[in-house]
């Protein structure tokens, strides 16, 4: 009687013990599903980022690089992903590249304006959001990369034209003293001149003495 008790008991255990097992793997196998999920719901958005993306290491190894990345560089994933990041930016902000490094490891984040290099030397300048994160129990940086082609375009005209602007102004102020220079000097001459055709003689007198041209602008 007391073996049968005792066996009972064992089985019953056992049952408890393996309804624990089960209940813990269905919620690892929901947990799972869900990592999976927020996965593949990451990397939908990633790849379909307008923005390019980087990820690398501290020393400038690449981890992983989105659609538009690679793509806007002129490169395959396979190509760009055997590149270091100095490869990528132009020699003047390659050189940069420790400096930024080492302004993420103090500040977390930064943004910044640089150049990226194309696979057939073009350069392309872009807006650079990066962020130290931990992957994997390293630091890893993480770079939102923005195509300012247009913005720095329009940047350029606008100077251009800040600078047509102030020629024409320092060149309408030229000719403005000019004018006011001559006027005065028909001015004088008359004051020392006499009879009624004074005037007329001292204005062919000035178009005689300065080219024609300039009587045309003023």
């Amino acid at each position: 009687m007391h073996d049968n008790e005792s066996l009972k008991l064992r089985l019953e255990r056992m049952r408890h013990r393996i309804h624990e097992l089960e209940d813990r793997e269905n919620r690892q196998a929901e947990r799972l599903a869900k990592l999976q999920e927020s996965e593949e719901r990451y990397r939908w958005i990633f790849e379909n980022a307008n923005d390019g993306i980087v990820l690398h290491d501290l020393e400038g190894r690449m981890i992983d690089v989105n659609r538009a990345m690679h793509e806007r560089l002129g490169y395959s994933k396979s190509e760009i992903m055997a590149l270091p990041l100095e490869r990528l930016v132009t020699p003047e902000f390659a050189e940069k590249i420790r400096e930024r490094v080492s302004a993420l490891k103090a500040k977390g984040v930064d943004v910044f304006e640089s150049s990226d290099l194309r696979k057939d030397g073009t350069a392309m300048p872009v807006e650079v959001s990066a962020h130290l994160i931990e992957m994997v129990g390293r630091p890893v940086i993480l770079s939102m990369v923005r195509d300012i082609q247009d913005r720095a375009l329009a940047e350029e005209l606008i100077t251009l034209k800040h600078r047509e602007n102030a020629l024409l102004l320092e060149e309408i102020q030229q000719r403005i003293r000019f004018n006011a220079s001559v006027y005065t000097d028909i001015l004088k001459r008359l004051a020392r001149s006499s009879g009624p055709d004074g005037l007329a003689a001292e204005l062919d007198a000035a178009r005689r003495d300065d080219p024609p041209s300039r009587w045309a602008r003023s």
